[in-house]
């Protein structure tokens, strides 16, 4: 009787298993390298997998809390992909597919983009890399002293056909807004048009760098 009403405290007091479902819902992995699978709703938790950019999973739970990693803000939600079930991190998930674009971003956009004025060092360009990085020049003005060059350089990101620069360092003769992006739009695949989105300016900020041509002699 005692091991009997001992058993019955023990069942009595171990805690629930958190209901956390929800009615299923289709998302699609955007990040570039993958997502990782865990077991749990918990950065150190075991992974279970790696499901690819832009597969389809189905989202069948999610886990109440908020939160911001990696400067994305959302919840942990379980999904199931193939054979694999487990909980990945909401901000790497996209309402649609990945366009072309998006899909074949390292392979169209890296290499030298060219802008249409000169400074004493060259012509005005950012050099696009497959790691989504940028870096480059563009003319800064002149003065009493003569022609200068300012650079500029950051990481970069793709939003359906346009490409979206976020500086990291810039000299002040590249005026743009550090907190927003500077994104401009593909056009023929050898061109870049400046959208309304902060973009790139030189001449001391007074003109903006409209249009990005593709450098043929030093495509990647």
């Amino acid at each position: 009787m005692i091991l009997l009403a001992f058993a019955s405290m023990l069942c009595e007091e171990a805690p629930e298993t958190p209901d956390y479902s929800i009615p299923t819902e289709t998302r699609y992995i955007s990040a570039p390298s993958g997502l990782r699978v865990r077991s749990a709703p918990d950065r150190e938790a075991a992974v279970l997998g790696l499901i690819p950019f832009n597969a389809p999973v189905q989202v069948v739970a999610r886990a109440p809390e908020e939160l911001t990693i990696d400067g994305k803000t959302g919840n942990w939600v379980e999904v199931k992909w193939q054979n694999l079930r487990g909980w990945v991190f909401e901000g790497y998930l996209g309402l649609e597919p990945a366009s072309r674009v998006e899909m074949q971003s390292t392979e169209i956009f890296p290499g030298r983009w060219l802008a249409s004025s000169t400074c004493a060092d060259g012509m005005s360009y950012i050099e696009i890399h497959a790691d989504r990085t940028f870096d480059g020049q563009f003319f800064g003005g002149c003065d009493i002293s003569g022609c200068i060059c300012g650079t500029v350089g950051g990481s970069w990101v793709v939003d359906d056909d346009r490409i979206c620069f976020s500086i990291k360092a810039s000299e002040t003769q590249v005026l743009t807004d550090s907190d927003r992006a500077s994104c401009y739009t593909l056009y023929d695949s050898d061109m870049l048009k400046a959208g309304t989105e902060n973009p790139f300016r030189e001449n001391f900020g007074s003109e903006v760098v409209t249009e990005l041509r593709r450098d043929a002699d030093r495509s990647q």
